[in-house]
Protein backbone atom coordinates (compact mmCIF):
# COMPACT_ATOMS: atom_id res chain seq x y z
CA UNK A 1 0.00 0.00 0.00
CA UNK A 2 2.83 2.40 0.86
CA UNK A 3 4.39 2.10 -2.61
CA UNK A 4 1.01 2.83 -4.24
CA UNK A 5 0.96 6.06 -2.21
CA UNK A 6 4.49 6.93 -3.38
CA UNK A 7 6.06 6.17 0.00
CA UNK A 8 9.19 4.22 0.85
CA UNK A 9 8.89 1.20 3.15
CA UNK A 10 11.30 0.70 6.06
CA UNK A 11 11.42 -2.52 8.06
CA UNK A 12 12.54 -2.34 11.67
CA UNK A 13 14.21 -5.11 13.62
CA UNK A 14 16.05 -6.80 10.73
CA UNK A 15 18.37 -9.27 12.43
CA UNK A 16 19.25 -11.97 9.89
CA UNK A 17 20.35 -12.20 6.27
CA UNK A 18 17.31 -14.39 5.63
CA UNK A 19 15.00 -11.60 6.85
CA UNK A 20 16.83 -9.08 4.66
CA UNK A 21 16.41 -11.27 1.56
CA UNK A 22 12.72 -11.87 2.32
CA UNK A 23 12.08 -8.15 2.78
CA UNK A 24 13.88 -7.36 -0.49
CA UNK A 25 11.78 -9.94 -2.31
CA UNK A 26 8.67 -8.27 -0.91
CA UNK A 27 9.78 -4.88 -2.23
CA UNK A 28 10.86 -3.31 1.06
CA UNK A 29 13.11 -0.30 0.43
CA UNK A 30 15.05 0.16 3.66
CA UNK A 31 15.74 -1.60 6.91
CA UNK A 32 17.25 -1.11 10.28
CA UNK A 33 18.28 -3.56 12.93
CA UNK A 34 21.08 -5.60 14.40
CA UNK A 35 21.98 -7.08 11.00
CA UNK A 36 23.37 -3.68 10.04
CA UNK A 37 24.62 -2.47 13.44
CA UNK A 38 24.02 -2.56 17.16
CA UNK A 39 23.11 0.79 18.75
CA UNK A 40 26.13 3.11 18.71
CA UNK A 41 27.15 6.32 20.48
CA UNK A 42 27.07 9.36 18.16
CA UNK A 43 30.83 9.44 17.49
CA UNK A 44 30.97 5.72 16.71
CA UNK A 45 27.96 6.04 14.39
CA UNK A 46 29.66 8.87 12.51
CA UNK A 47 32.76 6.72 11.90
CA UNK A 48 30.56 3.73 10.93
CA UNK A 49 28.55 5.85 8.47
CA UNK A 50 31.61 7.46 6.87
CA UNK A 51 33.18 4.01 6.39
CA UNK A 52 29.94 2.74 4.80
CA UNK A 53 29.83 5.67 2.36
CA UNK A 54 33.47 5.20 1.34
CA UNK A 55 33.00 1.48 0.76
CA UNK A 56 29.70 2.00 -1.06
CA UNK A 57 31.28 4.45 -3.48
CA UNK A 58 33.49 1.57 -4.60
CA UNK A 59 30.60 -0.92 -4.70
CA UNK A 60 27.93 -1.80 -7.18
CA UNK A 61 25.03 -4.18 -6.72
CA UNK A 62 23.36 -5.40 -9.89
CA UNK A 63 25.11 -2.59 -11.76
CA UNK A 64 23.81 0.07 -9.34
CA UNK A 65 26.32 2.41 -7.75
CA UNK A 66 25.55 2.22 -4.04
CA UNK A 67 27.36 5.37 -2.91
CA UNK A 68 24.57 7.88 -3.43
CA UNK A 69 21.86 5.67 -1.98
CA UNK A 70 23.92 4.76 1.09
CA UNK A 71 24.65 8.45 1.61
CA UNK A 72 20.90 9.03 1.87
CA UNK A 73 19.93 5.90 3.80
CA UNK A 74 21.13 2.45 4.77
CA UNK A 75 19.25 0.50 2.13
CA UNK A 76 18.43 -3.17 2.46
CA UNK A 77 20.03 -3.89 -0.89
CA UNK A 78 23.24 -2.02 -0.24
CA UNK A 79 24.01 -1.71 3.43
CA UNK A 80 24.76 -5.30 4.35
CA UNK A 81 27.07 -5.74 1.37
CA UNK A 82 28.64 -2.29 1.39
CA UNK A 83 29.55 -2.22 5.07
Amino acid sequence: MAHKLGLKVTAEGVETEEQRRLLLSMGCDNGQGYLFSRPLPAAAFEAFFIKAIKQAKRSTINGFNCGDKIARTMSLAGAAQAI
